[in-house]
């Protein structure tokens, strides 16, 4: 057997194995504090492949797991597939779109099979409060505009709103979307701190309107193709799903969601990028 490690995201480290030809990988964590987590992403994509009814999408098998005191793992299928940027660089723009209406009928489907619930905004609001303070607490500076905007989007909000509660992958960023043989590949499912396909758009968006993935490529791409492919693909996907009464409040989910990023970044660049995003859509009014 041959293998070699990958520093992985959020405690986890992923290994890529060849045993007699055969490639898996081994995704686990030492992270006390991530156990739980880990085991609950490999439930939620067991979860998604036997349930699972569309053909052109799906995601690797599971092959194994083993639980620990001190550390989870569980191995899956090396699927050989095309990151979505290299895809969109090398692909017809037909194709792209072909690409996206599995994605979006993905969504689509776990929106129907969802229940429309009502959930207080209290939910949302302390969600909000948790992340400020571990941002406030790391001592990065330049958020308060965004912060007096975000609680002024609050309390315009009505103490209840109505929402799909359901299936959903939980991080489909592009960074999660593979292409196979004209298949979508979806790996690293999570867990989220609302089970809804709207925390699905708004991570689809992350990267499609915020172009976040190119702050998560370490390789050459074709910046000015990548930003007008993803523009036609924002375009394509707010004209789909704004048809649904949830859809608005997308906007205040995804604040909330890039301010979420900000703790984990590094990078004074990655800050001033978080930071330029929110700030374009301020409410000045």
């Amino acid at each position: 057997m041959t293998d070699f490690n990958i520093l992985g995201n959020s405690g986890c480290d992923l290994k890529i194995c060849h045993n007699n030809g055969v490639a898996t990988v081994i995704k686990s964590t030492n992270d006390v504090y991530y156990l739980e987590r880990l085991k609950f992403q490999h439930d939620k994509q067991k979860v998604f492949s036997k349930n699972n009814t569309l053909r052109e999408v799906t995601t690797p098998e599971i092959i194994n797991e083993v639980c620990e005191k001190t550390r989870y793992s569980f191995e899956m299928e090396f699927v050989n597939s095309l990151d979505f940027l290299s895809f969109i660089e090398r692909a017809d723009i037909n194709d792209v779109y072909k690409a996206i209406d599995m994605i979006v009928e993905y969504i689509d489907i776990n929106i129907k099979l969802s229940c429309m619930q009502t959930i207080g905004k209290d939910v949302i609001f302390n969600k909000y409060l948790n992340v400020k303070n571990i941002i406030l607490k790391n001592g990065i500076l330049g958020f308060a505009d965004i912060f007096a905007d975000f609680e002024n989007r609050v309390k315009k909000l009505d103490n209840s709103i109505n929402i799909p509660i359901g299936s959903c992958h939980g991080d489909l960023t592009l960074s999660n979307i593979l292409i196979n043989k004209k298949k979508i590949v979806l790996i690293d499912f999570l867990d989220s701190f609302i089970e809804s396909p709207l925390i699905d758009i708004v991570k689809l968006r992350q990267d499609t309107k915020h172009a976040w993935i190119f702050n998560m490529v370490d390789f050459n791409v074709d910046y000015i193709k990548s930003i007008i492919a993803l523009e036609k693909i924002d375009n394509y996907i707010v004209n789909h799903f704004e048809k649904y009464n949830f859809y608005e409040y997308y906007a205040i989910f995804q604040q909330l969601n890039l301010l979420r990023i900000v703790p984990y970044a590094k990078q004074p660049s990655i800050i001033a990028f978080l930071n330029n995003e929110l700030e374009k859509n301020i409410d000045y009014s």
